[in-house]
């Protein structure tokens, strides 16, 4: 299904009027009115609609033309993005979770590169939001859509995956995987701690084999996280400098198992002591191979990418997001 705001879409971009997104983007005079190319699941719950509905009447009075493209299975998102185009469009709006924007940013990687993301958070935890500062409310995503700067960022990769926030294995990855979905859109973010003390009980903690490939040194953990960004799973920061625009990762490696150490870090994620633990350790490098378990899990951005054993590195492509203004 297609729908046209009411002001209708913008035919195919000229050289100038390419010239005008240009300038939009970099905040010259005279900027083009953005087109926008807003992806969305159907099934998400009514106040996730009525949130999309608000933000999309507010980008009308901003004088976007916005196209509506609705996701019928799983991969639609990125197969839309990787059909998108500078003559059809000048971003890509993931009105989503990041599940869907991780969709997105392989269908742009994948196409053309002419079409910048944008977000318009619906998601359970809205990581990407919380890292680039953008609010929830439909006023504000709109006027960051309409008129934000757009800045290049670079993303990570895992087995030919790329994830714009984090990739994991160990435990954070078994509770990926295991997460009752159905509960997931009742209660959120709720099914994720019911899963994970759950699988503190019955997870075996396989001894990963975590290795810098920068500096050679290999480390041993029950838990490996990937860092792209400085969040995980919501507001939570974890590091406190590099992030979307730097060229590395910071590896997080959590060292003791069982159900006591996995309250005890989160914990200190909520509280923002994690980093601090004397048994997390902290490595940054551009490269990392993992292994250890048997075909173990590997999530990215929320959802499962890879099994053990992995790669998990900066991907040499880089895509264009849109922030909300400073």
């Amino acid at each position: 299904m297609v729908f046209d705001s009411p002001r209708g879409a913008h035919p195919p971009a000229s050289p100038t009027a390419s010239a005008e997104a240009a300038a939009a983007r970099d905040g010259g005079a005279g900027p083009a009115a953005r087109r926008l190319m807003v992806v969305f699941n159907p099934t998400a719950g009514g106040n996730r609609r009525r949130r999309l509905m608000k933000t999309l009447r507010h980008l009308d009075a901003h004088g976007c033309a916005v196209t509506l493209r609705e996701t019928a299975k799983p991969g639609d998102a990125e197969v839309f993005a990787m059909e998108a185009s500078a003559k059809d469009c000048d971003v890509v709006v993931i009105a989503g979770g990041d599940g869907t924007i991780n969709e997105a940013i392989n269908g742009i990687s994948r196409g053309t590169g002419e079409v910048a993301l944008g977000i318009i958070p619906l998601g359970t935890a809205n990581v990407l939001a919380h890292e680039i500062g953008l609010s929830i409310r439909p006023a504000k995503v709109a006027k960051a859509l309409a008129e934000g700067p757009i800045r290049r960022i670079h993303l990570g990769e895992a087995d030919g995956r790329k994830f714009m926030l984090m990739a994991g294995a160990g435990f954070d990855a078994e509770v990926v995987e295991h997460v009752n979905l159905k509960l997931k859109r009742l209660i959120g973010k709720g099914a994720y701690i019911l899963e994970m003390l759950r699988q503190s009980r019955a997870y075996g903690f396989p001894t990963l084999h975590v290795t810098a490939e920068d500096t050679g040194e290999t480390r041993q953990a029950a838990t490996a996280v990937a860092l792209n960004g400085r969040h995980y799973g919501g507001p939570y920061r974890v590091v406190s400098d590099g992030g979307l625009s730097s060229a590395s990762l910071d590896m997080v490696l959590l060292k003791r198992k069982g159900m006591f150490n996995v309250i005890r870090y989160a914990t200190g994620l909520a509280t923002g002591r994690l980093a601090r633990f004397s048994d997390v350790e902290v490595l940054r490098g551009t490269a990392f191979s993992i292994d250890g378990g048997n075909d173990e899990p590997v999530q990215g951005d929320g959802d499962i990418i890879a099994r053990l054993p992995t790669r998990m590195h900066v991907a040499d492509e880089t895509i264009e997001v849109v922030f909300p203004q400073a």
